[in-house]
């Protein structure tokens, strides 16, 4: 188990089950492994670098960032994959307040379930 932190780009994981907002740690496995989640996107909150954003900010900072970034990941449009969802993990507000501003997309199966392979295009570098 590692923190969310270090997750990179390809990543696969499982979605920590938690109750809280904030997660401490996440499970890494091989992408032919099962799996819940693939890391597609690690990028830097760069709207308002201020002020802790609300949730309505966030998403339209992933609607105009983590969704479009999904075809150079995967080589199709996330429309025409809706077996997919995207999910991200962001700073609390302790960690904005310190500097970081990490947001890590993920891709997750829109029913929750698992998968055993990556959904990187075979072109993508």
């Amino acid at each position: 188990m590692s923190p969310p932190g270090t997750l990179q780009l390809g990543d696969c994981f499982d979605i920590p089950a938690t109750r809280s907002d904030v997660v401490d740690s996440i499970q890494h496995h091989p992408c032919t492994d099962s799996h819940n989640a693939e890391v597609r996107l690690v990028t830097l909150y760069t709207s308002d670098m201020t002020d802790y954003p609300d949730s309505a900010a966030l998403d339209r900072f992933i609607g105009t960032t983590c969704v479009p970034a999904f075809r150079g990941y995967a080589g199709v449009d996330l429309s025409s994959r809706p077996e997919l969802s995207l999910g991200y993990f962001f700073p609390s507000i302790n960690a904005w307040a310190q500097g970081d501003r990490t947001i890590e997309c993920y891709v997750m199966r829109a029913d929750q379930g698992t998968m055993s392979e990556s959904v990187r295009s075979s072109a993508t570098p």
